[in-house]
């Protein structure tokens, strides 16, 4: 068992979204209970959980419809994502956990905390989480996992207050104004913010700036965003963090041409990880401390524990994505740092985690194709993945060997 504390978004590696992204590449089962759901949360977690569904795995919520918060086109959202969508309201106590579960058949990673199912809860907001990882292969985390799952099942029991969700509920529910059509709720929240910000400003002062946002969400195809006039859609605008996009010239670059393990695509029977190493790929560089020292100087850095009970060194990192010449957007990736690998992983002791990336990857074969690194003059960052092999790298300073 390992514990992580998510301290959304005041640590870094601590939001929410990016912790449940992490385990999204091989997950087979997703389920969650949460006391909302809108679509803007919804499209940050479709990528993951179209993914389990693709293996021929399995996604379950039950959501809450206190407080007026859930929205007609975020429940419709969830009807399409989810294999199955409960709705729970007891009319005397308010349904507020929320607990996310994702895993496969060794792993799991359980998430209790105070992030709903939105961009806020799961990126931009003010949250405190707590991350469990289980391996399910001992009693004792399996014990845990089923205690939580044996929570997430006493919702949806018989005799519980609780519906399945369908067209025709959701029909019923938006027509006797139990739920709101998404333009309300924001009209709603905007008057409210009229009403309270002069003081809640005057008294406290501007809001914090420069903290992580989320990244570019997957939006629903046009056909689903109807009815959703008078405001942006799901992830528009969406924010591309508190990095910097790579703008300038190039200081510094690397890149190496992925292997079937880079790419996520070993055989089944075979243990697939979700890092690429950066190594030396023949490039005129001490692997052992460029990028910590050199390529990813400047950066914040945290200590987490290891499996082993060693300690590494994480960053969580805004890169502006390319798929060849098609701009993705920002999104937020892990790259960790352990002396304790230089040993024992082929002398390359930081790896960068393919994160809330890790359905593109696994959307089409990139086996073969070149990995690009890039540092910009402004600070930024930029990934690039491209079928042709790259200019020699950018190696500031001559070679750091």
């Amino acid at each position: 068992m390992e514990v992580r504390l998510l301290l959304q978004p005041l640590s870094v590696g601590s939001q929410l979204g990016e912790a449940l992204a992490e385990r999204g590449s091989d997950a087979m089962s997703f389920w969650l209970l949460a006391a909302w759901a809108q679509e803007s949360g919804l499209n940050q977690l479709r990528p993951i959980i179209s993914g389990v569904r693709q293996r021929g795995g399995r996604a379950e919520a039950v959501l809450g419809v206190d407080q007026g918060i859930a929205t007609y086109e975020g429940l419709r959202l969830a009807l399409e994502v989810f294999d199955d969508v409960y709705l729970f309201h007891d009319g005397d106590r308010t349904f507020h956990p929320k607990l996310y579960a994702i895993e496969n058949d060794t792993q799991s990673r359980i998430v209790i905390g105070s992030g709903n199912v939105t961009e806020g809860g799961l990126y931009r907001n003010f949250e405190a989480s707590t991350a469990v990882d289980l391996d399910r292969s001992d009693p004792l985390d399996e014990s845990l996992r089923l205690k939580a799952r044996g929570y997430f099942e006493a919702f949806i029991a018989s005799g519980m207050p609780s519906r399945r969700l369908d067209r025709r509920l959701l029909r019923e529910l938006r027509d006797g104004g139990a739920v709101l059509p998404a333009a309300e709720r924001r009209r709603q929240e905007r008057d409210r913010r009229r009403r309270e910000q002069p003081l809640l400003r005057r008294v406290f002062g501007p809001r914090v700036s420069g903290l992580p946002g989320a990244p570019p969400a997957q939006r629903p195809p046009r056909t689903q965003r109807r009815g959703a006039r008078g405001g942006r859609g799901a992830g528009a605008g969406a924010g591309t963090g508190a990095g910097v996009i790579g703008t300038g010239s190039v200081t510094a670059s690397w890149w190496k041409k992925l292997t079937i393990s880079d790419a996520m695509r070993k055989p089944a029977a075979s243990h697939q990880r979700k890092d690429v190493i950066l190594g030396k790929a023949r490039h005129p560089i001490d692997q052992k401390t460029y990028f910590k020292n050199y390529f990813f100087a400047g950066v914040a850095w945290t200590q987490q524990p290891m499996r082993t009970g060693r300690i590494k060194e994480l960053a969580v990192i805004p890169f502006d994505v390319y798929v060849e010449r098609r701009n993705l957007g920002v999104f937020n990736m892990s790259v960790d740092h352990a002396d304790s690998r230089v040993a024992n992983q082929n002398n390359a002791p930081t790896w960068l985690n393919w994160s809330s990336l890790g359905a593109q990857i696994l959307s089409r074969n990139y086996t073969g194709w070149y990995l690009l690194l890039a540092r910009y003059s402004n600070g930024g960052f930029r990934l690039t993945l491209t079928r042709a092999q790259p200019s020699p790298a950018v190696i500031p300073g001559a070679a750091r060997v």
